[in-house]
């Protein structure tokens, strides 16, 4: 009996064709080989500017046209249109691992040079990027430098990871001799001799070096010209400057973005192609020029040294001089030219030889059976794991001379096996020192003055040794099992670095008074109201390590600003599962100050969101119109303070847009 087509779904919907750069071509060429395997079948989810790219005649092909914000992708695969997700562009088009994923990871750019990048875009990659990467079944790779990055910036497993190095583009697999190109009236006027650099103007791809290196070269070299093709991005106001600074402005020609089918020509017309860049995940020029006879010089950093092997001339791409002389090798040197062509061929003959799609074939077979959802936890496996990682609960301390024995017996009895305890007193005198010096050496406490809650916790951090972190406040207690299933969480497939559960309210004897309004995560629901109750809250240290410890600023909200500022790194992990209780009592700060915690709020939406929302607006005007007793009398004034106190608080803190946003509905409500 014959095995049913694998389905497969692949997220195309980030690609914009001249935007994203050399990871158009990876695409196409993978997307040529993988579409041509015949016992496969393919949801295509596009986007409107590349649909008409695609043909769906085929009854093994369907291409679904939606947008980056629907929920398209989970949907179709909810009701069972595909058995696995292919995300050949990092993101896999949902928000949580629902389903079994195979993920390209280009590089990790981000994470070596972030001033390269905008608040936005870093959050962007962290969220889009890296969690997929963590929970994909299988990571792709073009290189083995990215192999390598994978594993120390993002703790993949070797064995998780494959090489799908970029194929050639149609435009250069067609075997085309020089003699068939000819030049055509879609390009411009050419200098007689150049050498070429294709690349977008991003600042790792270092055009401003090379525009130095140019006039320097240009002294040896007088008649020497470079031609750029690529799309204008930021970078090139600062590049044209720098061009006239020095002026070389006329050795220079810019063409913009070149459609492939012109590129061969390009490549055979120049003398070599130079390529300075910063950064590299592979270097597909590199590869485009083996094809067409153009020696290389390229930058010697990354994964350009792995990929050009000896058929290129290195250099330092932070060093003008070096560049410089790269360049007039290139221009003077005939034989060396000669020799670079010869090597070219032979290099891009072996990395020909490690392009077969089998691989990625194997791991998108093999994904169905590796995938557990991570929604479905088994806590006992974390026990037979070998791996059973150290557990540090922090716990801040100050006057809780009465709930703190509560606290840390919930913590010593939870069935976990690796457990550190470190207590932070602020100097308490009710007592609590005499209780935790009754636990002897189970748990590490210090009692001193210190600069309020986010301080304590601060420090408990910098000691804690654990891989796996909780925060746990002297009043409330664990629930039995919650560390253990947060560990086991935390362990699954899910690629999150943050869990939290269900938690109950309780009073001062314990006794359950109901439950907190814990919310599935979503940045949305995070920005209305702090959904996520901190006591059930675990996380990796890591993540502390690349997003900070907690804002002292803060006073009230300081965990609301910790889960905002965290789910710029990760998305959360929602357990539902009851794994903490938070006691309300007499001396609960949040209860005593509500004003100070809205308004902290409030700006710790506008700090991590650039603003923050309707219902935290609501909660402002609600407490300014709460304040006397005498508004309350007329329920006229009453309204009319809300009101006034509502608008006040949009127009502050979203804006003059969001203001009349507003305004306009309500005024379509009244009629």
């Amino acid at each position: 009996m014959q095995e049913p087509q694998m389905r497969v779904g692949i997220n195309l919907l980030p690609l914009i064709p001249s935007v994203v750069g050399g990871i158009q071509q990876h695409i196409e060429s993978l997307l040529d080989r993988l579409l041509a395997v015949q016992e496969l079948s393919f949801t295509l989810f596009v986007n409107g500017r590349i649909a008409h790219l695609f043909d769906d005649s085929s009854d093994r092909v369907r291409v679904v046209v939606t947008s980056r914000k629907s929920q398209e992708i989970r949907s179709r695969y909810l009701h069972g249109e595909f058995d696995v997700l292919f995300a050949p562009m990092m993101d896999p088009g949902v928000d949580q691992a629902i389903c079994p994923m195979v993920v390209l990871l280009v590089d990790l750019q981000h994470r070596h040079f972030p001033a390269y990048f905008s608040s936005e875009e870093l959050s962007s990659r962290a969220l889009h990027w890296e969690w997929p990467a963590r929970a994909a079944q299988t990571l792709c790779v073009s290189s083995r430098y990215v192999a390598r990055d994978s594993v120390e910036k993002l703790g993949i497993s070797p064995d998780r990871i494959i090489f799908t190095p970029p194929g050639l583009p149609a435009a250069f697999r067609s075997g085309f001799a020089a003699s068939e190109i000819r030049e055509t009236p879609r390009l411009p006027d050419l200098p007689a001799k150049f050498l070429f650099y294709p690349s977008n103007t991003w600042e790792h791809k270092n055009h401003r070096r090379l525009v130095e290196a140019l006039a320097v070269a240009r002294r040896t070299v007088p008649e020497m010209h470079v031609v750029f093709t690529g799309s204008d991005c930021k970078g090139r106001k600062e590049i044209d400057q720098v061009a006239r600074k020095y002026g070389v402005e006329d050795a220079i020609v810019w063409l913009g973005y070149v459609a492939q089918d012109l590129m061969p020509f390009l490549y055979r017309k120049a003398e070599g192609l130079v390529f300075p860049s910063i950064f590299e995940g592979f270097g597909i020029p590199l590869i485009e020029a083996m094809a067409c006879g153009c020696p290389i010089a390229c930058s010697d950093r990354t994964s350009l040294p792995e990929v050009a092997g000896n058929a290129a001339v290195l250099f330092d791409p932070y060093s003008i001089e070096e560049i410089a002389i790269a360049m007039c090798q290139l221009w003077n040197d005939a034989d060396l030219r000669s020799s670079l062509v010869v090597q070219g061929r032979r290099r891009l003959s072996e990395l020909q030889r490690a392009e077969s799609i089998e691989p990625l074939l194997a791991a998108l077979r093999a994904s169905t059976g590796k995938f557990r959802n991570p929604i479905c936890w088994d806590p006992r496996l974390v026990l037979v794991s070998d791996d059973v990682p150290l557990v540090s609960i922090v716990v801040p301390s100050y006057q809780q001379g009465g709930f703190i024995s509560a606290c840390i017996d919930s913590i010593l009895h939870q069935n976990y096996p690796r457990i550190e305890v470190i207590v932070m007193d602020g100097g308490s005198t009710d007592g609590t020192c005499e209780t935790l010096a009754g636990y002897g050496g189970r748990i590490h406490w210090v009692s001193e003055p210190d600069d309020g809650q986010a301080a304590a916790v601060n420090k408990a951090l910098a000691l804690a040794r654990g891989s796996i972190i909780g925060w746990l406040n002297s009043d409330d207690v664990y629930r039995p099992d919650a560390i253990r299933n947060a560990v086991s969480a935390l362990k699954g497939g899910s690629g999150c670095r943050v869990v939290y559960g269900e938690a109950d309210y309780i009073d001062r004897e314990g006794v359950r008074i109901g439950r907190y309004p814990t919310d599935t995560f979503s940045v949305s629901n995070l920005l209305n109201h702090c959904c996520i109750c901190q006591p059930s809250v675990f996380f990796q240290r890591s993540l502390v390590d690349e997003a900070g410890m907690l804002d002292t600023r803060f006073d009230m909200a300081m965990d609301y600003e910790l889960w905002l500022r965290f789910s710029r790194f990760t998305p959360f992990l929602f357990l539902p599962e009851t794994l903490a209780a938070s006691r309300i009592h007499a001396d609960t700060k949040t209860a005593n100050f509500r004003r100070e915690s809205i308004r902290e709020s409030i700006f710790a939406c506008k700090l991590h969101y650039g603003r923050t929302s309707m219902l935290w607006c609501k909660q402002f005007a609600h407490e300014v119109s709460g304040r006397s007793t005498v508004w309350k009398k007329s329920r006229v004034l009453y309204s009319a303070i809300q009101a006034v106190a509502f608008a006040y608080a949009v127009l502050r803190h979203n804006g003059i847009s969001e203001f009349k946003r507003v305004a306009r509905t309500v005024r379509s409500i009244i009629g």
